[in-house]
């Protein structure tokens, strides 16, 4: 059998193949699991991958990595088709991708078939802050509501980020609920970056006040794709905001739809007061317009607080 473990949801695709491997060494030797990165593997090595058998011969597991994100489109040619025809009885093999990919590739249409492939996709509202919630427990953490909505939009709701600053809370926290000032003291940034402020700035055109909190956070050491991947991550929040709180709903229903506390829905419904849908979408269209250019080198760092300033204020 062949399967294909991928999508943004890193940190969960991590545990999925990692309980599959633990479940087959369970009843297998550790020989029979053969786990092979993309810069480990050749042309030459691939019929070995596959046909050779193991001291005490038995089941195999193979777990190939990021072989469609990072392996040539030779490699990926011949090993195609080296594993259409076989029938792999004895051999599970598991592609597993932490990167992102080409679909339009043969392999992944090849690998691309029911009950053999699962996409983890990055949790949106409240799944996500459930599962927050879960990997704090897991550590042992007592986090109120608002840390939690903290950790979230530092962030930008990447699981594994997260994952990792809960790690470096765990050592600190001897079982007792942690506060904003152990936050600010173990993970710099995560609470220092004021994107309410800065975007409330943003939006009702106090370009002084906006760039007196950019530049400050620039001063702290914060990463400038960092702040500006925050700014975006709120407004699109604000603006799913804006559409329940348009629909009638209080912020208490808000904050359960949407998974935020209900101070964080509070601070959503006055940031987006008397602007309009067609406001907030220009202007999160903006943000993410010179988060791509900066990505891509089409705008200097220096130049992107001017550039907000100028083109995404309201």
């Amino acid at each position: 059998m062949m399967f294909l473990l991928y999508g943004e949801d890193v940190l969960s695709s991590r545990q999925k193949l990692t309980a599959i491997q633990d479940k087959f060494l369970a009843t297998n030797p550790p020989e029979n699991l053969l786990v092979r990165s993309a810069n480990e593997l050749t042309i030459p090595k691939l019929p070995n991958l596959f046909l050779a058998q193991t001291l005490l011969g038995g089941k195999r597991l193979i777990v190939l990595k990021n072989i469609l994100a990072l392996s040539p489109a030779e490699f990926k040619t011949a090993l195609l088709e080296l594993i259409k025809p076989q029938d792999f009885s004895d051999t599970t093999v598991i592609f597993y991708e932490s990167e992102t990919f080409d679909k339009r590739q043969a392999l992944y249409k090849f690998l691309n078939k029911p009950r053999q492939v699962q996409e983890f996709l990055n949790p949106t509202g409240i799944v996500l802050v459930r599962r927050v919630g879960e990997l704090a427990l897991g550590y042992g953490l007592k986090l109120t509501p608002a840390i939690v909505d903290q950790l979230i939009v530092s962030s930008q709701g990447d699981l594994l980020g997260i994952d990792n600053d809960l790690k470096k809370l765990s050592a600190f926290s001897q079982n007792r609920t942690l506060c904003e000032t152990d936050i600010a003291a173990l993970l710099p940034g995560v609470l220092q970056l004021n994107v309410f402020s800065a975007l409330s700035a943003l939006v009702r055109k106090d370009s002084r006040t906006f760039l007196d909190i950019f530049n400050q956070q620039l001063d702290k050491g914060e990463d400038i794709v960092k702040i500006l991947g925050a700014l975006t991550f709120q407004l699109r929040g604000a603006v799913q905001v804006w559409e329940l709180a348009n629909q009638g709903l209080s912020a208490h229903q808000i904050a359960a739809r949407v998974g935020l506390h209900p101070f964080a829905v509070k601070q959503n419904l006055a940031l987006v007061k008397g602007l309009t849908k067609a406001q907030l979408t220009a202007q999160y269209q903006c943000l993410v317009a010179i988060d791509h250019q900066l990505k891509t080198g089409a705008c200097a760092p220096e130049n992107v607080p001017v550039k907000l300033v100028t083109t995404a204020a309201l």
